[in-house]
């Protein structure tokens, strides 16, 4: 299938190191054995809140968590160099309390570090709302009398924005994949619902056959959502990338090396497999994305993420309100939505000063 025009495309409907810090062992007395699990305990507690609880991505508990580690580890560096005795005898169960009881200082002291460490705005902001969201559970569960992030004026982050594509670029990545071979027409299968459904890394790996219907306009996607806090939604996605999809399945069927893995007729069987027959991982679709732009001769850096921001970019130009994108995305808040026509404007900034900047100088 040839992609001829944009509009077949119509749809309906940081990893550093904090400081010189210390292994989490050295936090405690050597002979107390148990502390350090007992002092995680109190972190476990809370990403098992955030997963169970509230139903968030596990990709959630784990940066929080994460967040939460590096808080510790500057806490107690600072308790052991001005009371020393304290962190060497006390129990696990205090140490857990002093953790939950810290005050509003240690908070503002720890932002300070991060800061002259050289971290970025948007990383900070990000363990701040890990602290926020710990002490508001703390001081639900009892554990503390008052929130202390309370005393703790709001961040203010940098708002940069995502890169996109232009409907040029887009229509080069998504013609890149071999229509002649079942694999090609996997990852164009896979790079067209990524685009024109808008998906994210996590909604395409969990699409399983049975997910998908087809009609007389297209074909219709069930996208279910794991969170409790969230329901599922339907996609109807337009004719073109509909007949990429049954190309694909037609062929994936026809090969012998595939045909087995939807040979059950089961309806929870994966839409994109790999080759052992199992859902395609998220490292995977990032992969095909990267594979493909570069196959295109696209500029690096681009991502699955790369292809949804850039189809809400092109569906607010072609006219589409902030309520029906915030509906195909599945977003609750039009906060994100309304970035699609930030870079629109910047983009016709930069336009308009290319044009009138001075040639050959």
């Amino acid at each position: 299938m040839c992609i001829r025009d944009i509009s077949d495309y119509v749809c309906y409907s940081e990893t550093r190191t904090f400081g010189a810090r210390l292994p989490q062992t050295q936090i405690f007395d050597c002979n107390n054995e148990g502390a350090d699990m007992e002092r995680l305990t109190v972190i476990g507690e809370f990403c098992q809140y955030l997963g169970s609880d509230c139903g968030f991505s596990p990709h959630t508990p784990r940066c929080y968590g994460a967040d939460l580690d590096q808080f510790v580890d500057f806490l107690f560096s600072g308790l052991r160099e001005k009371e020393p005795d304290t962190v060497r005898t006390s129990t696990p169960e205090d140490l857990s309390k002093i953790v939950c009881e810290a005050g509003a200082d240690s908070i503002k002291s720890f932002i300070s570090a991060l800061t002259r460490e050289g971290y970025s705005s948007a990383t900070i902001g990000r363990k701040i709302a890990s602290l926020r969201t710990f002490y508001e559970w703390a001081h639900e569960g009892g554990r503390r009398a008052s929130n202390p992030m309370k005393e703790i004026p709001t961040y203010r982050v940098k708002r940069r924005l995502p890169s996109t594509l232009t409907v040029d670029e887009a229509l080069k990545l998504l013609e890149s994949p071999s229509d002649t071979t079942t694999q090609g027409l996997r990852d164009r299968a896979m790079l067209e619902v990524l685009y024109s459904a808008a998906l994210n890394v996590d909604e395409v790996t969990k699409l399983q056959i049975g997910d998908i219907t087809f009609t007389n306009s297209g074909a219709r996607l069930t996208i279910r959502k794991r969170e409790k806090s969230k329901k599922d939604r339907e996609i109807t996605v337009d004719p073109h990338t509909a007949g990429t999809l049954k190309d694909f399945i037609a062929s994936a069927l026809n090969n012998s090396k595939y045909a087995g893995v939807w040979a059950e007729q089961k309806p929870n069987k994966p839409l994109f497999f790999n080759k052992f027959g199992s859902a395609v991982s998220p490292r995977c679709v990032r992969r095909t994305v990267e594979k493909y732009a570069r196959a295109a001769q696209l500029r690096d850096n681009i991502s699955p993420k790369t292809l949804r921001h850039s189809r809400g970019v092109h569906l607010t130009i072609d006219g589409w309100t902030p309520t029906e994108i915030m509906v195909l995305f599945g977003h609750r808040s039009r906060t994100g939505i309304t970035t699609y026509r930030m870079i629109i404007n910047a983009n016709e900034t930069s336009a308009h000063a290319a044009i009138l900047s001075p040639q050959g100088i």
